[in-house]
């Protein structure tokens, strides 16, 4: 059974999708309650069965993910991980954000950095329409994949939400190094943020 849960947490509101073994399904943030519900719901498979009824340890649990949800969205590290639902997704799809949640804060790479180290050279613009579809935003960091050419690129809720969430980051993680980490024994190259924010071309 699934359940709903939404908080507004300073401006924005916050929501995620989450079952009884306290598996996270999907996350969203918006400015308004309608917007992020209706974020939520659209990245839920279809026959899911959902509830309304309230159980202690699930409203715990949650109120800690709207947390980490606002912790991340205000560009801080978050502490611990959650369970992600990620199972139903298509093996690429699957394959293309589980590179992504490794980008840690304050670092960006690119679609096409993705596609190589997943073993998919030449596949930047299907590893774009997968993290279009992330269903879970912040959780999995696809505001820190961006256009080889140093654009920003896409982001579900807009490139002005992006290059906010990317500029806080980046003021909290001054002074880093470009660097490589690998994807399934494969490399893909990061870059400081920083780097994103003051226009300099990538060196990818």
């Amino acid at each position: 059974m699934i359940h709903i849960s939404t908080r507004k947490i300073g401006a924005f509101w916050f929501a995620a999708a989450i079952d009884d073994e306290l598996k996270v399904w999907s996350s969203s943030f918006a400015d308004n309650p309608e917007l992020v519900i209706r974020h939520v719901l659209a990245y839920l498979p279809i026959g899911l069965e959902f509830t309304s009824e309230k159980c202690v340890k699930n409203e715990e649990f949650a109120n800690k993910v709207l947390q980490a949800l606002s912790t991340l969205f205000s560009g801080q590290p978050l502490k611990g991980r959650f369970n992600l639902a990620l199972d139903h997704l298509p093996s690429f799809t699957r394959l293309v954000l589980t590179a992504t949640a490794a980008i840690p804060r304050g670092y960006v790479t690119t679609y096409s950095e993705i596609a190589k180290g997943i073993g998919k050279g030449k596949g930047a613009r299907a590893v774009g329409n997968a993290e279009a579809s992330n269903p879970l935003p912040l959780l999995i960091p696809c505001h820190r994949v961006v256009r080889a050419n140093g654009e920003i690129g896409g982001y579900g809720l807009g490139t002005t939400i992006k290059r906010e969430i990317l500029t806080r980051e980046a003021e909290a993680t001054r002074k880093l190094a470009p660097k490589t980490i690998h994807i399934r024994g494969r490399p893909m190259r990061l870059v400081p943020t920083l780097t994103i924010l003051e226009k300099t071309r990538l060196q990818f």
